[in-house]
């Protein structure tokens, strides 16, 4: 379906870099596979994952570039869990008293990244004591929206913040309310974000701001 609505991007072939020795005898927290597939070839890179300009650099398109950049910040992040690994910090922070320290929980909910999420956090511990047995938010729906504000209100009390929006649950912005009610508490969940458009494109357009443009995304 992608390809009927964004045009394929030039892809330059490339030449696999050569390290002059076997891939596998690198130290397996040197060697980061950030793998790019290019023309059904791939570069390697490793230690700082730098990749060799005269082979991976130049040529490359915005996409290739923007891996190489995230797989150098993939590295180091790995690099400092391998750290934290060996070197464990002591904590004593219980995992039911940090939820609920996070009460009430800020959902920063974008549009089409996944409102069954309400669940997750509905069902969290200690969230709902008193929810409706069995009660699953399946359908997005005007009635099953006012239904899970009202069974939250009922089951959930304190447990979630409306602070600057109609509902917990719509997609309101968070800038106005985020230091009073958002930092510290908030929850999140996203998308790739070419998906999340084209899903939003085939829901009727869902959350196009036609109030700006005064016509309809083509």
């Amino acid at each position: 379906k992608a390809r009927d609505i964004i045009e394929p991007i030039p892809r330059p072939s490339l030449r696999p870099i050569d390290f002059g020795v076997p891939v596998m005898e690198f130290n397996s927290r040197l060697l980061h596979r950030c793998v790019v597939f290019v023309s059904s070839l791939t570069c390697l890179a490793a230690a700082d994952c730098s990749l060799a300009a005269a082979d991976c650099s130049s040529v490359l398109g915005d996409e290739i570039v923007y891996l190489q950049s995230h797989a150098e910040l993939r590295l180091q992040s790995s690099l400092l869990s391998d750290q934290n690994i060996a070197d464990p910090q002591p904590t004593s922070v219980d995992p039911a008293a940090r939820l609920q320290a996070a009460r009430p929980v800020a959902w920063v909910h974008v549009p089409k990244c996944g409102s069954s999420f309400a669940n997750v956090l509905l069902y969290l511990p200690g969230m709902c004591p008193l929810l409706r047995p069995g009660y699953i938010f399946d359908e997005v729906t005007p009635s099953s929206v006012e239904l899970l504000g009202t069974v939250t209100e009922e089951g959930c009390s304190g447990s979630f913040s409306s602070e600057g929006r109609t509902q917990w649950s719509d997609h309101s912005g968070i800038g106005p309310v985020y230091e009073s009610s958002v930092k510290g508490h908030g929850f999140i969940m996203l998308r790739q974000p070419e998906q999340r458009i084209m899903s939003a494109y085939y829901d009727n357009q869902h959350s196009w701001p036609y109030w700006l443009y005064s016509r309809w995304a083509t």
